[in-house]
């Protein structure tokens, strides 16, 4: 450790010391100048005027979280509670081009995806060489093995949302994201929601958001059999439901757990390097609805979500709802005289990973289970076998294909002013169109016939609704087998033309 001079310049105040981590030069001869001398910021604490300062083998005192700087250095030690556990996620150093913001991460799924695809490449490859080389098996098959052995190094990182235990000194109770690096993706389950930890040599930066994270390894997290209790802030800001109905009370910007029965969902759109993004809008019998922009990377299973099926999603960053005037028919789910749609980013890939997941899968991945969200999505599940819930989510999906093609009349904010108006005999500026993908642009499902197409849409017109194999058997004459009319009836939904309940398809 520095000597009291040195301390005292690092964290003292009228000729108080300081007791901290140093490197110190010519010790031998303290008449000479230290030049080596380095303290920081965050490994220094006051000590009293009496106190012997010296050497030290280990600085594990307790500071306050709220106490620690940006580029200060590693702490001491901090005492910090788990309040949120986001999604773990997967990082490899992109090359090349693949380079970019928020490159590089996988979800845990996308990542075993990447690999079964490389590893069933390197098999091809290697069977490819062993009939080109013959018995002896050459013919390319090391360059193959060499390929895999250079392919990039994952690690495996987990975000966590912590708060600072009581009587870290100070009475701060700081709340902010941390990043933990993990050897193993079995670590994680070590890092319990309400679990407390002690933490050795951490760092404190900015993170992408501009938010404070707090940086350690694995090795540097210890859990702690504590008996403090929870603040009072803390506790306010446990995991809860937020009902659809409930989300006009929350505030933009604000982390929410909450489920929804799909209405409607859009083709998935690039979105940066190695990451796609759809929409999905959920409702339920309250008539309340969500649209979640959802980002998940390229390499991730394709989800196994059905229309009308309950979908989870926690950790969604609420966004700012959109009025809109309702359209004759549709006053019932006016409230205050508009239609209320809540917007919410779901970004699986982000320091702040969500997680969403159909009703079905939910239930199967005991690791993914979300016990206060699970109630209500069974309740939810039920209801959607009514007979009058399948009218009212058809009418709900029918508002949100018109919302998403820009066929309603957006209304201001009642707290907004009126935005200046335009100047006499100016052009109203165009609505950007949603976005689209080829399919979209094409006007029509890739290997869609367009005879086949227009003959499907007349069925659903004169029956008003029918099933696949409905529609199949209607479509035999033109020749069309069962997979062509499932196409075109996937064309259909991508260009928000009909949508299909309890098996039945029906034209919005």
């Amino acid at each position: 450790g520095g000597g009291g001079g040195g301390g005292g310049g690092g964290g003292g105040e009228g000729g108080s010391g300081a007791a901290g981590s140093g490197e110190g030069g010519g010790l031998d001869a303290p008449a000479l100048p230290l030049p080596a001398l380095k303290l920081s910021a965050n490994g220094v604490r006051r000590a009293s005027w009496d106190a012997k300062l010296g050497k030290t083998a280990s600085c594990g005192f307790r500071v306050a979280l709220g106490s620690l700087l940006e580029g200060g250095g590693q702490a001491p030690c901090v005492h910090v509670r788990v309040e949120r556990r986001y999604g773990l996620r997967v990082y490899e150093r992109p090359e090349g081009d693949a380079a970019g913001r928020g490159a590089g991460w996988l979800t845990a799924a996308g990542y075993e995806s990447k690999l079964q695809e490389q590893a069933e490449a390197l098999s091809w490859r290697r069977e490819q060489a062993s009939l080109d080389g013959g018995e002896a098996g050459g013919g390319g098959a090391g360059g193959a093995e060499e390929e895999w052995a250079a392919r990039p190094r994952a690690s495996w990182v987990l975000n966590l949302r912590v708060s600072d235990l009581s009587g870290g000194g100070g009475g701060v109770d700081r709340v902010c994201l941390a990043t933990v690096w993990l050897d193993a993706p079995g670590q994680a389950d070590e890092f319990a929601e309400g679990a407390a930890f002690k933490v050795v040599g951490a760092r404190l930066r900015r993170g992408a958001g501009g938010e404070a994270e707090l940086v350690a390894r694995s090795a540097s997290w210890a859990r702690m059999k504590t008996a403090e209790p929870v603040s009072a802030a803390a506790a306010a800001r446990v995991r809860r439901l937020t009902p659809l109905a409930g989300l006009a009370a929350r505030g933009a910007g604000e982390e929410v757990d909450t489920v929804g029965l799909l209405l409607l969902a859009t083709a998935p759109v690039p979105d940066g390097p190695g990451r796609l993004s759809r929409s999905l809008y959920l409702g339920d019998a309250t008539g309340a609805v969500l649209c979640v922009r959802w980002t998940h990377g390229a390499h991730d299973p394709p989800p196994r979500v059905r229309l009308g099926e309950a979908v989870s999603v926690r950790d969604a960053a609420l966004g700012h709802a959109t009025r809109f005037e309702p359209p004759q028919g549709s006053e019932r789910f006016a409230r205050q005289g508009a239609l209320l749609l809540h917007f919410c980013e779901a970004n699986v890939l982000g320091s702040r990973a969500a997680l969403l997941r159909p009703h079905a899968v939910s239930r199967s991945h005991a690791a993914e289970r979300s016990p206060h969200l699970r109630p209500h999505a069974d309740e939810l599940q039920r209801e959607s076998k009514l007979p009058e819930t399948r009218r009212l989510l058809a009418e709900l999906a029918a508002l949100c294909s018109l919302a998403y093609r820009g066929r309603l009349r957006t209304l201001r904010h009642p707290s907004h002013p009126p935005s200046p108006r335009a100047p006499s005999g100016a052009p109203p500026s165009p609505r950007p169109p949603p976005p689209r993908d080829a399919a979209h642009a094409a006007g029509r499902h890739p290997d869609t016939d367009p005879a086949l197409r227009s003959h499907v849409e007349a069925l659903l017109r004169e029956r008003g609704g029918a099933t696949l194999a409905q529609l199949a058997a209607a479509s035999a004459a033109l020749g069309a087998d069962a997979a062509a009319v499932r196409r075109a009836l996937d064309g259909m939904q991508v260009d928000c033309m009909c949508f299909v309940i309890a098996g039945e398809y029906r034209l919005l």
